[in-house]
């Protein structure tokens, strides 16, 4: 069995035999303890040899041969290792003749000087190697004291250089060999070697540390995932990682990620992104790719400012599906490029799984991110997205004369979430989502042209559920969230807002827009100091409101076409139109600031004493106009002037306004008692 031990300095190789190690023992770093001969150790920065069984300490007892002294240089090399094996090995030999041979005691001394010194002369230079005799002797382009090697033959053993650089000769000292240690000579070329598939890494083995692992090369672990840095050439990989400008260079990284992007499509994989700012062109996407860079604020993917497309295009003309891809840590900019239209920063249509993390999209003079599949076939859909901590930022400007965009588009996704996302200063919406099945968490819009979150159903009308918890929308140019695609149709969609903040929006802080057949439950949350209405409300089929602030508003605190509105808990105050432009549209109990009802008692309503049709104005202090339906009459004693000796025909509900209800009664009997009077109870409901 062949063994390999690591030191600082030293590679000792040694062949175990039954007898033990049969040349040298590497011990490491010296501690205190028992050494046996031949062991190996460093100490003080040299490097020591046992001459016998010891627990002495090296430069101390004469138990030791200093081998290497302190600084001098050590070559990591097998070759000057295994040189250095051999003259240990002659040492050996020499130092047990002398022991054994008296009269030869003088001689054995002067050769395991001899060999000391040749095994510091192998450690201190490398050893060359060749097949044969003849072939060593050609090569004296070597100092004196270099060590070499002979592999096969009669020949075969270690020599020692002679003479001077191109003068000399090899004189053998040792008929050791590699060979004859069974060893495999790895080269320090070979190590290094690019080209050779059975050198560099696929010389060096590899085995994961879990239970049941299989070794493999090291290549093939190497090969798991691919950066990019691996197809670029050294100089612009190091442009790229300082993020110099390398546009003059697109074209080579284009080419070369297009590579990479064709050889995966087929088998799928993982490509890595270093840290740097990478000049792009147009990439066509494809199924199973997994782009990872190693954080926004690191890894920029910038399409150069020559170029007019997307930095990767799934095109929606081709209406071909592609799944399973995965984008993480890269910042993708578009560059404000766009010269025959308004180009997406990034454009993929048709997608069965999409996973992006940590991202942000900019520049684009289209959307950010757009995922534009419609249609009502499922291959018209966007299935199974995930985005989540992502930034949407300076998109959508368009060309001159064209349309805005927005940060995110989506169109008729099915089971889409998002998660803490942020989009802002996008020339229209910061995020507009179309689809069903949809989850909304903890994202924010602020400060785009537009509106701030859009949400929607687009192409076939299908029965699903959207939900969006605690959304932050704020200074938007329009409103801070708008709903719109109604159906006329049988299916229904369901819609949960929960927690939303909406304020300082140019429009509605929330506006249900065409929303027939839309179910809507607003829970929690407020909207306030918003320009128009705090909520605004065309076309819904049913909508309740939960525990929602609605205040400071610049119009009504809630606006409606139509239908009713039921809110329990919650406020409406403030708003500088009024609670709400259409009273009767608004059920509210419990609603701080608006009252829904009125129980109104006004003494001395009406003189008994005379008889004839009295009109009483009863103010109602309400926030809406009653229905007289929902008026009830009653006639209550007066406190002041009590008298029962009066009879009224009737009494009735005249009129109502914003303010009052106007009250007739006819009294055909009149009190004995001048001056008597009646009172009237009023009460109002609300429908």
């Amino acid at each position: 069995m062949t063994n390999t031990a690591f030191s600082p300095k030293v590679i000792q190789i040694v062949k175990e035999g039954p007898q033990g190690p049969a040349i040298g023992d590497m011990r490491g770093e010296w501690v205190a303890g028992s050494y046996k001969k031949r062991s190996i150790t460093t100490h003080i920065g040299a490097l020591w040899l046992a001459l016998r069984n010891t627990s002495g300490v090296p430069g101390t007892s004469a138990d030791w041969l200093q081998l290497v002294a302190p600084g001098d240089p050590v070559p990591q090399t097998i070759a000057a290792r295994d040189a250095a094996i051999a003259a240990q090995a002659a040492a050996e030999t020499a130092e047990t003749n002398a022991e054994t041979a008296e009269d030869g005691a003088e001689v054995a001394r002067d050769e395991a000087v001899e060999a000391r010194n040749d095994a510091i002369q192998a450690i201190v230079n490398p050893a060359v190697y060749y097949d044969t005799l003849p072939e060593l002797n050609a090569d004296l382009a070597h100092a004196a004291g270099v060590m070499g090697v002979v592999d096969t033959g009669a020949d075969a053993g270690t020599y020692r250089k002679s003479g001077g650089i191109g003068a000399g000769s090899w004189v053998k000292k040792s008929d050791a060999t590699i060979a004859s240690l069974d060893i495999d000579k790895v080269s320090k070329a070979d190590l290094s070697s690019t080209s050779d598939p059975e050198k560099g890494a696929g010389a060096v083995g590899f085995i994961a540390g879990v239970t049941g692992a299989v070794g493999r090369p090291a290549l093939l672990k190497m090969r798991d995932i691919i950066s990019m840095f691996d197809v670029l050439e050294p100089s612009l990989a190091e442009a790229i990682g300082q993020k110099e400008d390398t546009s003059s260079d697109s074209a080579v990284f284009a080419s070369a990620f297009a590579t990479l992007i064709n050889d995966l499509k087929v088998r799928g994989g993982k490509i890595v992104f270093p840290r740097g700012l990478y000049m792009v062109r147009q990439t066509r996407m494809y199924s199973n790719i997994h782009l990872e860079g190693e954080g926004r604020e690191n890894t920029i993917l910038r399409m150069a400012a020559d170029q007019d497309g997307n930095i990767l295009l799934n095109p929606f003309s081709d209406a071909q599906e592609i799944s399973n891809i995965s984008i993480e840590g890269i910042t993708f900019d578009g560059n404000g490029v766009g010269v025959l239209a308004a180009r997406s920063t990034v454009d993929l249509s048709f997608l069965d799984g999409l996973s992006v993390k940590s991202c942000a999209f900019t520049g684009g003079t289209g959307y950010g991110l757009a995922l534009q599949a419609r249609g009502s076939v499922p291959a018209g859909r966007q299935k199974k997205i995930y985005i989540e901590d992502t930034w949407f930022y300076g998109n959508g400007a368009g060309i001159p004369g064209g349309e805005f965009h927005d940060g995110l588009d989506v169109k008729d996704a099915d089971t889409l979430v998002l998660i803490g996302c942020e989009a802002w200063d996008n020339a229209d919406k910061g995020m507009d989502i179309r689809g069903r099945d949809v989850t909304l968490i903890g994202n924010v819009t602020h400060d785009n042209g537009a509106y701030g979150l859009g949400l929607g159903v687009n192409g076939e009308y299908r029965a699903g559920d959207i939900v969006v918890v605690g959304h932050h929308s704020h200074h938007n140019g329009n409103d801070g969230v708008v709903v719109y695609d109604g159906s006329t149709g049988t299916e229904r969609l369901n819609l949960d807002i929960i927690g939303l903040q909406t304020h300082e929006n140019a429009g509605h802080g929330l506006h249900l827009n065409q929303a027939e057949n839309w179910r809507v439950s607003l829970t929690g949350g407020r909207s306030w100091s918003n320009t128009a209405a705090g909520v605004r409300v065309v076309g819904f089929e049913q909508l309740n409101i939960a525990n929602f602030s609605i205040s400071s508003n610049q119009g009504y605190g809630i606006q409606t076409d139509g239908g009713t509105i039921k809110m329990v808990g919650g406020t409406i105050e403030n708003n500088t139109l009024g609670p709400v432009n259409v009273s009767s549209r608004l059920v509210a109990e419990n609603v701080q600031g608006y009252k829904s009802s009125a129980n109104v008692l006004m003494e001395d309503a009406f003189a008994v004493d005379s008889t004839g049709v009295k009109l009483i104005d009863i103010p109602h202090g309400l926030p809406f106009t009653p229905d007289r339906g929902n008026c009830t009459l009653t006639l209550a004693r007066n406190t002041t002037s009590p008298v029962q000796d009066f009879e009224v025909a009737w009494m009735w509900v005249v009129l109502t306004d914003a303010t009052k209800v106007q009250v007739q009664v006819r009294v055909i009997t009149a009190s004995a008692v001048s001056g008597s009077k009646c009172a009237i109870n009023l009460a109002v409901r609300r429908a």
